[in-house]
């Protein structure tokens, strides 16, 4: 396990769509919506690579500011939607693994 995976609350493959005009960086930090209403704020660590284009893909991890926030919402395979702003959606993750067990369903 790499030191970004040791504390991450999920591992995962973020695929981004076009509505951002520029690249994200390893440390990126936005808003998830993880539930119908629940959103958590997380931070982005890639595993190959330190920057993702528009329309492009990366395996990596999120670190959650507040999991307590939105418990037990999270499964492998679930496909969580990558917000900025209020509700501008520039991607989705798909969860590939929880390691935290407060988020786990």
């Amino acid at each position: 396990m790499s030191e970004n995976n040791a504390a991450a609350d999920v591992e995962a493959v973020f695929e981004f769509n076009m509505n951002r005009r520029s690249p994200v960086f390893d440390g990126y930090r936005t808003t998830h919506q993880v539930t119908g209403t629940g959103r958590l704020v997380g931070i982005h660590h890639y595993t190959d690579t330190k920057m993702v284009k528009p329309g492009g893909t990366a395996r990596g991890t999120i670190t959650f500011s507040d999991p307590d926030v939105c418990p037990h919402c999270l499964s492998a395979g679930k496909v969580i939607q990558i917000i900025e702003g209020k509700d501008t959606v520039v991607g989705q993750a798909v969860i590939t693994a929880v390691n935290n067990p407060l988020l786990a369903e």
